[in-house]
């Protein structure tokens, strides 16, 4: 997934129909667009939900590309684990 620039937050991120192709592998965008999202739903997130969430999003979406190109960890039979170059 290629990195996209920042979302354009003065449209109504609530609006958005394809979000894989809007936010790509920016954390900061998925953010923004789940947070929006929900507080139109009438959900409390809080008050810094986009810090925490950004968080959330740069995991998921690291862990995604590993798994994807197959650059997880390998662990040994006794534990170990390493990630192969």
């Amino acid at each position: 997934m290629a990195h996209t620039k920042d979302i354009d937050v003065s449209v109504d991120l609530t609006t958005i129909d394809d979000l894989g192709s809007t936010c790509g592998d920016n954390a900061m965008n998925w953010s923004r667009v789940f947070c929006a999202i929900a507080k139109s739903k009438g959900v409390n997130l809080g008050d810094d939900p986009e810090g925490w969430m950004v968080g959330w999003f740069a995991n998921a979406i690291e862990c995604s590309q590993d798994a994807r190109h197959g650059a997880g960890p390998t662990v040994m039979p006794d534990g170990s684990a390493f990630v192969p170059a």
